[in-house]
């Protein structure tokens, strides 16, 4: 029988919740540097961005 530290499905998880981590945090960046800009040509302020 397998102990909580010899499984390898911990290492699995792990790395998936890294990979949504940063996903968002990319998506994130991403977004607060656009919109600046979609607001500069779209000529809306905040507001109008949400």
């Amino acid at each position: 029988m397998a102990t909580a530290d010899d499984d390898p499905r911990r290492w699995w998880a792990l790395a998936a919740l890294g990979l949504a981590v940063l996903t968002l945090g990319f998506d994130i960046t991403i977004m607060n540097v656009a919109l600046p800009t979609i607001a500069t040509e779209l000529e809306v302020g905040t507001d109008g961005l949400e």
